[in-house]
């Protein structure tokens, strides 16, 4: 195995905040870029300040102590910069000339108004990468408009298919779109350093988070334009299965008492599997014959489903379904994820921290190269790259340091 990461000597002066961007930068800390975040403490990182926290006993959360920006920014470095001191550019211009890759992700607008879009980036350094991921894009009506992940969730249709058809629609379990959009920022970052390496020239990408999370939505937007059939709250239910659904199983199981499992049955052939297994006298009614039938008695069906799996370890019953191919899955949560020896055969959860907040568990790289390991470092306390970044980085001497020290850049 060879001590070189991939994308060691790539260097990224990364603007992003809080999930989305600093989940597609952090791939590139993993194996091996430069990445420094330029942040401020006069307007912190919102995943800075947001919980859960680890802190030490008897201390009180910091900046330095929340695990989500911790999860997100291993491996990196952070630079504590006022934007909005005129001096910082000092700072920043002399390392857009040394860098392959600027991203960011405020509101279009905003990096121009410090003089850094990317035409004066251009001037600066004439094959620069720049990546712009703001919500809606940097062009449309709807351009300027600010928000999180769970406004693009609404946006995108992704709440409208979310829920119960006798509840109110419910967003997905989390910012969904920033489970989606750091994906297609890799994506266009590794193109564009591709591209460069072909022809010499740099890039702009532009990405839209929303548009990148309805790649994902085909089904229910080619069943519209195809059939005039809108998808509508179905809770865990699927047109083209039954019993497709969650059910609960024995009490006292690595959740506790509070188990379920995933079931989905699809074809005729997995039925007969299932019936076979089960060995209940109802799964010979002939109202459930078809999947038709099952469809049209499909209350009736997943009520006798729950009880049947509830004399079972969900475990257990993962395997036997499996085993008889039949889609299944334990419902795991934080501690059962943690304790499964599948994730643990395969290292994929990695220490994080820092000095501050100590060891903390986070997700590996979902991409694995056979040929190197990823870093398995600690996210940065903020500002805490600053002399290292004018010293080594940039030459400044301790004299011009210390001046803008004194002129309240690094705040």
């Amino acid at each position: 195995m060879s001590n070189r990461l991939p994308l060691e000597g790539i260097k990224i002066l990364d603007f992003h905040w809080v999930g989305a961007g600093p989940w597609a930068t952090s791939f590139f800390a993993d194996y091996g870029a430069t990445v420094l975040r330029c942040e401020s403490g006069l307007a912190p990182d919102p995943f800075r300040l947001a919980p859960p926290f680890s802190a030490p006993k008897g201390t009180r959360p910091t900046l330095n102590s929340g695990y989500m920006f911790n999860m997100l920014n291993s491996n990196k470095k952070s630079l504590r910069l006022d934007m909005k001191n005129p001096r910082s550019l000092e700072i920043v211009k002399p390392l857009i000339a040394e860098a392959d890759i600027v991203c960011e992700n405020m509101r279009p607008g905003a990096m121009a108004k410090w003089g850094l879009d990317y035409e004066k980036m251009k001037e600066i350094n004439p094959d620069i990468i720049m990546v712009s991921s703001c919500m809606q894009g940097q062009t449309g009506p709807r351009n300027k408009m600010s928000g999180f992940g769970l406004h693009l969730s609404a946006l995108g249709g992704w709440t409208s298919i979310t829920g119960w058809p006798d509840r109110e629609p419910i967003p997905p379990h989390q910012a969904y779109t920033d489970c989606i959009a750091p994906v297609h920022e890799i994506i266009a970052i590794l193109a564009a350093l591709e591209h460069r390496r072909l022809t010499g020239e740099g890039t702009y990408i532009d990405q839209s988070q929303l548009e990148s999370s309805m790649q994902l939505l085909s089904v229910p937007q080619l069943d519209w334009t195809v059939n005039h059939h809108l998808t509508e709250l179905n809770g865990n239910r699927d047109p083209y299965g039954a019993p497709h659904g969650v059910y609960r199983t024995a009490a006292g199981g690595p959740a506790g008492d509070d188990n379920w499992i995933a079931i989905e049955v699809f074809t005729e052939e997995e039925w007969e599997s299932f019936k076979k297994l089960c060995g209940q006298d109802w799964v010979n009614d002939p109202k459930f014959a078809t999947l038709a039938d099952r469809k049209a008695n499909e209350d009736e069906l997943d009520a006798l489903v729950d009880t049947w799996t509830k004399g079972f370890d969900g475990i257990e019953l993962q395997k036997k379904l499996q085993a008889a191919g039949i889609g299944a899955g334990f419902v795991h949560n934080g501690k059962t994820v943690l304790e499964d020896p599948h994730f643990e055969a395969r290292h994929f959860f990695m220490n994080t921290g820092n000095t501050e907040m100590g060891d903390a568990i986070r997700f590996g790289p979902a991409t694995k190269f056979m040929s190197c390991k990823p870093l398995e470092g600690y996210a940065p306390c903020i500002g805490e790259d600053n002399e290292w970044v004018c010293k080594e980085v940039l030459g400044m001497s301790d004299e011009k340091y210390q001046e803008y020290i004194d002129a309240e850049v690094f705040r």
